[in-house]
């Protein structure tokens, strides 16, 4: 069996490069279940062909010269089910996400940056997760560790409120 590339198809594909971009945006818009109905493909086809453009408009220079740096988690499902994510305070990008929201979550982050490209990182804000601050300890002792302002202000009327109660 012979293969050869085609401009109209990315490489190990089985669908045309117009098909992936739009299996692509509607996977930003709804579930992998409904896209494969809606283009009668297989629901795991769905998920290689995310992955294949994702890798190809993934800009790799994103993890360079990052200086002050946000983690937070957010919740994709029901169940606890969590995403961390990693955004660069100066051009307000999302960097990096993946799975979890724990101390080893964050730490392959700062795996994947490598000792060079770590060292640029002055600042890093967090909510109050103590795990957090536990990778960030461990891979940028120097960093600045700042905590958001939302949890900080909901900290602080959480402790009048009881003041309040108690009186």
């Amino acid at each position: 069996m012979h293969l050869e590339a085609v401009p109209w198809a990315r490489p190990g594909a089985h669908h045309t490069r117009d098909l992936e971009d739009v299996v692509a945006w509607l996977a930003q818009q709804m579930a992998k279940t409904p896209i494969a109905g809606l283009l009668r493909i297989g629901w795991d086809s769905v998920g290689r062909i995310v992955q294949r453009v994702v890798a190809e408009h993934l800009d790799e220079s994103r993890l360079a010269g990052l200086v002050a740096i946000g983690c937070d988690e957010i919740s994709y499902r029901r169940g606890q089910r969590y995403l961390t994510s990693v955004v660069d305070h100066n051009t307000g990008a999302i960097v990096w996400c993946s799975p979890g929201r724990n101390a080893q979550t964050l730490q392959a982050f700062f795996d994947e940056l490598g000792p060079n490209r770590r060292a640029s990182i002055k600042a890093v804000s967090i909510d109050m997760s103590g795990s957090y601050a536990k990778a960030i300890r461990d891979s940028v002792p120097d960093a600045e560790i700042c905590f958001d302002p939302f949890h900080v202000v909901r900290l602080g009327q959480r402790a009048v409120d009881q003041v309040r109660r108690d009186e």
